[in-house]
């Protein structure tokens, strides 16, 4: 999976110039399509004197997703086209997408995919003079509790607290009940007013019944001052049907999608649609998303809603891949010694405390058991197996394995990563996919197995013969 280039992304602001971009695959100026951007500021958004502004982007081909539109608005200090309008002051804009087709017409009220913030009704938002957070002195000594000393309690910020404002104000009340994490229902943004955010339509930042990102920064940092971490709940297998990838493409009247269709199990066909992990800009949008929340708002992990709709097992494109390339990238950071993500570290010879929880993991004993990959000698080939336990995918990827009987009482001893490219500390392998054939003395007849997770990584036994 791939991070996307976010600066260049949804609504950026520098000095007062707002620049647009979206990728639109199939989309595209030689087929005749015209892509513009309606800009309202927030003070003008109900007043009928005031429309909204319109810009055309320019369309241009970008990997790796093809047909890429954008737009640079300059609007600080900008003459209102009416004289009274609040364009070109500080403050919250508004904003949404139009696509002009030769075969439909112009559609309308298409929200941005990759927007930080969101208006009332099917409208993006940035806030022009934003200035980013600037977390506390104590931030970058958090450190997230490590999983089994987790003590979690569910939020949901509207009944909880109303907004993310007056949430905060019971960080110290949380604190006392003796938790030290939270566990907050989907922030996301939805299409309705009263709803839970298990139907999301934009990814990216906090819908705005809540708040702004800069509201959920500072819970996120008081939260952290009183010993709690926050964990998000995040719903990537299905979407509402005004979320941009399908709503376009389903009003272009287009037979395929670029983004959505079935997957795994399909269970919100009759209100929500499924998301193909199958393709590429699916699989990394929501890794993006992850790096977002982890990167931007400091969250402690991700409780993963519905992974049937993207479960395609253990080594699958979906679920597993996503927890995997997640983990992997807040390894990477880590050892780059990027702010603040050393909250995750938790020392040497101990995992990552980075959490990643699955909601309906369905049958996981059956799910998560996979076969170490055969080992066989010169002579006497004899196929050895045991079964993996979930830290396979969930964030051990590397394992340590060893055979030995009264024939070879040292063993020998192998190294097995989920990756094609193995590495072993053998004399010489054969490597296919990811299974492997070991060369070297006879393996014996019946030899006992014992696998665990690398001891920088993880401690223990995990696995048995089968």
């Amino acid at each position: 999976m791939n991070l996307m280039p976010l600066g260049s992304l949804g609504a950026v602001e520098t000095h007062g110039t707002v620049t647009f971009g979206l990728w639109l695959p199939w989309v595209s100026a030689a087929d005749g399509d015209v892509v513009t951007v309606k800009i309202i500021h927030e003070a003008d958004q109900f007043l009928q004197a005031f429309p909204a502004r319109e810009f055309q982007l320019t369309h241009s081909v970008r990997p790796p997703y093809g047909d890429f539109w954008s737009a640079t608005v300059p609007i600080a200090g900008t003459l209102p086209a009416v004289p009274g309008s609040a364009w070109g002051n500080p403050g919250r804009y508004v904003y949404r997408y139009t696509i002009t087709n030769p075969s439909v017409g112009t559609i309308d009220w298409i929200i941005d995919p990759f927007a930080r913030e969101f208006g009332v009704g099917k409208q993006s938002a940035f806030t022009l003079g934003y200035e980013p957070y600037v977390w506390s002195a104590g931030e970058a000594q958090w450190r997230t509790p490590a999983l089994a000393d987790l003590i979690l309690y569910e939020v949901n910020i509207a009944e909880f607290g109303s907004d993310l404002n007056r949430a905060r104000g019971f960080a110290a009340y949380l604190a006392d009940l003796g938790i030290n994490a939270i566990e907050i229902m989907p922030l996301s943004n939805v299409g309705n007013s009263v709803d839970w955010g298990y139907l999301p339509i934009g990814y990216f930042g906090v819908d705005e019944r809540f708040g702004n990102r800069l509201d959920f920064q500072q819970l996120v940092d008081i939260c952290h001052q009183h010993g709690i971490a926050v964990i998000v709940d995040v719903v990537y297998g299905h979407t509402g049907v005004d979320f941009p990838y399908y709503d376009a493409y389903t009003r272009l009247r287009y037979r395929d999608n670029p983004f959505m269709g079935p997957f795994a199990k399909d269970y919100f066909s009759n209100f929500g649609k499924s998301t193909d992990f199958n393709r590429e800009i699916t699989r990394d949008f929501f890794f993006t998303a992850n790096h977002h929340w982890l990167e931007v708002y400091h969250v402690d992990g991700f409780r993963y809603d519905c992974v049937p709709n993207y479960w395609d097992g253990p080594m699958g494109v979906g679920y597993a891949s996503l927890v995997y390339e997640t983990h992997q990238l807040t390894k990477a950071n880590i050892a780059s010694g990027r702010p603040y993500w050393s909250r995750f570290d938790a020392g040497a010879g101990k995992p990552l405390t980075l959490v990643q929880m699955a909601e309906q993991l369905e049958a996981p004993r059956k799910c998560c058991a996979r076969p170490i990959p055969t080992a066989r000698g010169r002579t006497a080939p004899t196929a050895l197996r045991a079964r993996l336990p979930m830290g396979i995918a969930a964030g051990w990827p590397t394992w340590v394995c060893s055979w030995a009987s009264s024939a070879t009482p040292t063993g020998r001893r192998s190294t097995v990563t989920r990756s094609p490219k193995l590495h072993f500390n053998t004399s010489r392998t054969t490597i296919t996919n990811a299974s492997f054939a070991i060369s070297g003395p006879p393996i014996p007849t019946k030899p006992s197995i014992r696998c665990s997770p690398r001891a920088t990584e993880h401690s223990g036994t995990c696995c048995s013969p089968i």
